[in-house]
């Protein structure tokens, strides 16, 4: 769908701070973006459709009264060359029961864009690399390997590797313990990175947050355990360090 131009494609600052959250996080429910730029519900739910028309996001019905968003191909390439990454290919598309597990994982998004905005601003003060551009496939010893978190979060100077654990997932113990041992490899053997990293589980289930507080612990790398807003609030008294 070819965007509106003209007065028909005007759009504001608010919008344009929209579609730079859609940008990073791909994909967005009415109510996570009401949280982050309106003041109710409605008034972002009459938005969207509004930039719907202009051809600039779509949507998709996920369920009872949850409504999806994000770009379109037009809309995507446009905020894609505004930011100036245009190596960046067309977003992915969400759908199925995966689908669930990334508005969860928003949730992190939304909240830390409310604390961490006043205060740093946005991109590229901070950066939220979501599932799909954290995704990374490497060789060790002869074996094909994947770091993949659910995002990654990049304030100056440090590192975070986002593991969210809804009450759904039901992991066990030893699950927890594979995925912290994992990245202990991938820093310490394949990226080596120059800042210091934390894994963060934002975890619904207190036996999850012990058990990967616990296994932080025995693979001897730095584990944060909490619920939503203890991450958030975790990653925010470290952004008023810098």
């Amino acid at each position: 769908m070819a965007l509106k131009t003209g007065r028909a494609g005007t759009t504001t600052p608010r919008d344009d701070q929209i579609f730079e959250d859609l940008y990073w996080t791909r994909i967005l429910s009415t109510q996570q973006i009401a949280n982050l730029r309106f003041p109710s519900y409605e008034s972002a739910r009459i938005r969207l459709y509004a930039l719907m028309r202009k051809g600039y996001v779509t949507n998709q019905v996920y369920g009872p009264n949850l409504v999806l968003w994000r770009f379109t191909r037009e809309g995507f390439e446009r905020q894609r060359d505004s930011l100036d990454r245009k190596k960046e290919t067309s977003p992915d598309f969400f759908s199925g029961p995966k689908t669930r597990h990334y508005l969860e994982t928003n949730d992190v998004y939304v909240e830390l864009a409310l604390r961490l905005e006043p205060a740093l601003g946005g991109y590229p003060m901070w950066q939220w690399r979501n599932e799909g551009r954290a995704f990374q496939r490497y060789e060790l010893g002869g074996r094909n390997l994947a770091h993949q978190p659910d995002a990654e979060i990049l304030l100056p100077g440090h590192l975070f590797f986002l593991e969210r654990q809804s009450r759904r997932a039901k992991y066990a113990p030893s699950t927890i313990r594979e995925k912290v041992a994992s990245y202990k490899t991938y820093v310490e053997r394949f990226s080596r990175p120059d800042v210091p990293v934390e894994i963060l589980f934002a975890a619904d289930l207190e036996r999850e947050k012990r058990a990967a507080v616990e296994a932080g612990y025995e693979c001897g790398v730095e584990v944060v355990a909490s619920s939503v807003r203890g991450i958030v609030q975790h990653l925010e008294s470290v952004a008023t360090t810098i």
